[in-house]
């Protein structure tokens, strides 16, 4: 059987949980996804979501630079 990596289940987080992990604003976030630097909310309903996977890669990417 291979092992598997300790990684946290995806999920889809809300706007404030985002802003709470990255640590930047509302407008930041936004003005970010225009400009392709920061991962494109799902649209679920009327909500927009983020991938917590992709917000993990993305605080990841920015650590390495």
């Amino acid at each position: 059987m291979p092992v598997r990596e300790n990684t946290a289940p995806r999920q889809l987080l809300r706007l404030p949980e985002v802003i709470r992990r990255i640590g930047l604003s509302r407008s930041w976030v936004y003005q970010a996804q225009i400009e392709g630097r920061f991962p494109k909310g799902l649209k679920v309903g009327r909500a927009t979501r983020w991938d917590s996977l992709a917000v993990t890669a993305w605080i990841a990417d920015q650590a390495d630079r």
